[in-house]
Parts: structure tokens; C-alpha cells; sequence
């Protein structure tokens, strides 16, 4: 009983199950959507499938690991209220993120996005976070549109 216990703490069965659900986030948002648009190529909805599947069985993989007493690891040293708050931060900017991602398009929604990660991950001049927050949404677009040729959210 103290061996499931201190997986219970584990690193691996945290991580584990936070990607395992984050990956199956993913796999049901992108459920029953064409993954390939004739002519074009792979559309926006082939990215969260091709990126949650196996985010999900890894996720699995390492939560079953660390139950079945495989990887243990150390105990989790849980963040202080500060980094807790900033933690909670990225995760409610990551779902306001996939919420507004069809209402206001791919580029604004990843601008937007890297604001609050700049903001809630660093220190920086809000200068730096605009500037590094838009180059990353244009980096983004022109990978995926040009490059990958994937037809993304417009708004």
C-alpha cells in the first residue's frame, strides 16, 4: 500500500495524466473533422490528431508505469501559491486559447497566447512580449500555411 501511494505522488503518473488528458482534449476536438481538404492537403484538424494520439498514449503509458510501481520516480514537489497561480494561468490562457482559435483565427489566437505566456512565464518589458508574442504568430502562420500548406482558422 505505501508503494501505490508513493505513485500517487509520482512525477510519472502527474505528467502521465496531465498529457493523457490533454491528448484526449485533442483527439475529441478533432473527432468526425475532414482531415484532408481535396487539392490542398491536410487541413487544420489533422494537426490536434496527429499531436494528441500520441500525447495520449504516452500519457497512459507513463500513469500505468508509475502505478504498476515500474517508475516511481521522486515525489512531486508542488509549486509554491505563486507558481501554482501561474500554472492555473496557462492552462485557463490555454483554453480560453482553443476557444476563441475558430472565432478570432489561427494568427491572433497564437498572438494573444503568447502574450499571457510571456506575461505569466516571465519578467519581461511588455515590449519583448509584444515583439516576441507577434514574430511567434507570424512564424507560426507562414510554417503552417506556406510550408505545411495547412488551411488554418481564419476568424
Amino acid at each position: 500500500m505505501a508503494a501505490f501511494g508513493r505513485a500517487l505522488r509520482s512525477p510519472s503518473l502527474t505528467v502521465g495524466l496531465i498529457s493523457a488528458a490533454l491528448g484526449a482534449v485533442m483527439v475529441a476536438h478533432a473527432w468526425g473533422e475532414r482531415f484532408f481538404v481535396p487539392g490542398l492537403g491536410p487541413s487544420a484538424m489533422a494537426f490536434p490528431l496527429v499531436v494528441g494520439v500520441p500525447c495520449l498514449a504516452v500519457g497512459l503509458l507513463l500513469a500505468a508505469r508509475s502505478l504498476l510501481g515500474i517508475d516511481p520516480g521522486d515525489a512531486v514537489a508542488w509549486p509554491d501559491r505563486a507558481g501554482a497561480l501561474r500554472v492555473l494561468g496557462l492552462l485557463l490562457s490555454t483554453a480560453i486559447y482553443i476557444t476563441l482559435l475558430g472565432r478570432l483565427g489561427f494568427a491572433l489566437s497564437n498572438f494573444i497566447l503568447g502574450l499571457a505566456t510571456l506575461k505569466l512565464l516571465g519578467r519581461y518589458r511588455w515590449g519583448v512580449v509584444v515583439l516576441v508574442a507577434l514574430a511567434t504568430a507570424v512564424l507560426a502562420s507562414l510554417v503552417f500555411e506556406t510550408l505545411l500548406r495547412v488551411e488554418l482558422p481564419r476568424g
